[in-house]
């Protein structure tokens, strides 16, 4: 994938809205995932610039 493939999938994936519900209900379908495939996941939030990088 070429950097312009690249750009272009991003801004197809663009979020119109994201509310905490919607976060909530993403998350939750995440961690559900994660528990019936025995899998890790990684959470990188930016909100203003800040970082906040859990496990």
């Amino acid at each position: 994938m070429n950097l312009q493939q690249l750009e272009n999938v991003e801004n197809e994936l663009q979020f119109e809205t994201f509310t905490n519900e919607d976060a909530l209900s993403l998350g939750m379908t995440l961690i559900d995932y994660a528990k019936e495939n025995n899998k890790a996941l990684l959470r990188e939030k930016n909100i203003n610039e800040a970082k906040d990088r859990s496990l």
